[in-house]
Order: C-alpha cells, then sequence, then structure tokens
C-alpha cells in the first residue's frame, strides 16, 4: 500500500461546524473531532481543480465523485485528547445606517487545535509512473490548503501543509505537464 503523510498546522483559530447549534453558539466545534477526513478531501480537490488545473477526469481518479470513489483515501490521525475551544462573534451591519442588522449576530464555537497529522493512501494498483504523478498531484494540493473550514474570509481556519513527496522543480516540472495533459 502506498502512503503520503502530511501535517497541518493552525495558524488561527478553526471551524469546521457540527451543524447543530448548542449552549448558546449558532455554530459549534466536535472537540474531539474538529478535523474531518471529507473536509481535507473536499479542500484538496478544490485546490486540485482550480491550483493545479487538473481535468474533472483526473480529480474524479484521485477523489472520487458523488457516484464513485476515487483511488485514494484520508484518514485523520486523531488525538485522545480534547482540543480547546473559544468563542468568536459576528455581526451583519446594515450599509444604510451603520448599526448591526436586527437577528444578524452569530455567536459561534472554535477550535484551537495543535498540529495534526493525516495520511492518504492509495487503494488500488498502478503503474510506477501514474503512482508518481498522482503523489506530485495530491502532495501540491495538500501544499496549496491555506485555509480549511468554515470563515476563512473572517480570518478562521488559516493552517500550512508539509509532508507528502518531494517538490523540486523537477518534480514541478513534471506535475504541469502532466496536470496539462488532455483526458486519456
Amino acid at each position: 500500500m502506498t502512503t503520503l503523510t502530511f501535517t497541518v498546522t493552525f495558524h488561527s483559530p478553526f471551524l469546521s461546524a457540527t451543524g447543530v447549534a448548542a449552549n448558546g453558539f449558532d455554530a459549534t466545534v466536535d472537540p474531539h473531532d474538529p478535523l474531518r477526513e471529507s473536509t481535507l478531501k473536499g479542500a484538496m480537490s478544490a485546490s486540485a481543480e482550480t491550483v493545479l488545473g487538473l481535468s474533472h477526469s483526473r480529480r474524479s481518479a484521485l477523489f472520487g465523485t458523488t457516484a464513485s470513489e476515487g483511488q485514494w483515501r484520508w484518514i485523520v490521525h486523531r488525538s485522545n485528547t480534547e482540543i480547546a475551544t473559544d468563542s468568536r462573534h459576528r455581526v451583519a451591519i446594515n450599509d444604510d445606517t451603520h448599526t448591526a442588522r436586527q437577528d444578524m449576530l452569530v455567536r459561534a464555537q472554535v477550535g484551537l487545535p495543535q498540529p495534526v497529522s493525516f495520511e492518504v493512501w492509495r487503494a488500488g494498483a498502478c503503474d510506477d509512473e501514474t503512482l508518481a504523478d498522482e503523489q506530485l498531484a495530491l502532495t501540491a494540493a495538500a501544499h496549496s490548503l491555506h485555509r480549511l473550514g468554515g470563515q476563512t474570509s473572517r480570518g478562521l481556519g488559516w493552517v500550512g501543509v508539509t509532508g507528502g513527496v518531494t517538490l523540486g522543480d523537477d518534480q514541478i516540472a513534471r506535475l504541469l505537464a502532466w496536470a496539462s495533459e488532455a483526458d486519456s
């Protein structure tokens, strides 16, 4: 089995909301599971499209679609320790009166996680050249992540990702050539 290991370092509080309001919060985090595989996979897929310009078929092979799984799987290494949480507030401002809009105050619970490691592993076999190209694409997609979770435009979820395979000049040239090839 081929595995890539990455580390996410958080530079700001983080919100990957549970979808449940509780204890006076409009948005809450799960202190035991703040970063989900689906969050990472979705962010990396979007990055592969926007930053690398990967075609739909190449992204589908790596990340899957709603109809079928891709060739790669994600697993987050969770700590047995609950992450620290804090609260953030956001208010919508009326453009005409420059006052708070009625009923537009949001109180969100945010996580303050320590670095988190995750692995991406290939489920099926392939030839060495395909494997090398896919590893480069996944590494570049991971390294291009700088924001994760909700309210990133409000300063939450700023991250840095390290790990994967080496991305030197030769590897980047190979990746760009592979990414620009027409679908096969």
